[in-house]
């Protein structure tokens, strides 16, 4: 007959190295980098992320749309809308599409941009 007594901690000592071996480092493999750093000639006031991460755009005060890849930190494209004040902007999922617009008062006409990821002909698809 074995010796009970030694035998538990064994199997214990071995169940436990399986759990350790099977928890490995997880969470290290799926940590990302949230932290991105941009600059503009001016103060970025809203920006969004698309919901893939991968692409992030953001407007400011004077007038300026910027779009980013969040992978590389690096601006793709920005458009200068002259003096109109930003104040709202929204990415598709994916970041194919921008949407944005200024402020208005009443005696003057809001306008929306719409722009496509690859900033086709240099211009919004539509305004």
């Amino acid at each position: 007959m074995r010796n009970i007594a030694s035998v538990f901690p064994l199997r214990f000592l071995i169940l436990l190295s399986f759990f350790i071996l099977l928890s490995g480092d997880s969470e290290a493999a799926t940590e990302r980098d949230y932290e991105a750093r941009f600059s503009s000639s001016s103060s970025s006031t809203y920006g969004i992320i698309s919901d893939d991460g991968r692409y992030m755009a953001s407007v400011d005060y004077s007038g300026t749309i910027y779009y980013y890849a969040v992978s590389n930190h690096t601006l793709l494209w920005s458009y200068d809308t002259g003096d109109q004040e930003l104040r709202e902007i929204d990415i598709t999922a994916n970041g194919s599409y921008v949407v944005t617009g200024h402020s208005y008062a009443d005696d003057q006409d809001a306008t929306i941009f719409l722009f496509d990821r690859e900033f086709t002909n240099d211009e919004p698809l539509w305004s």
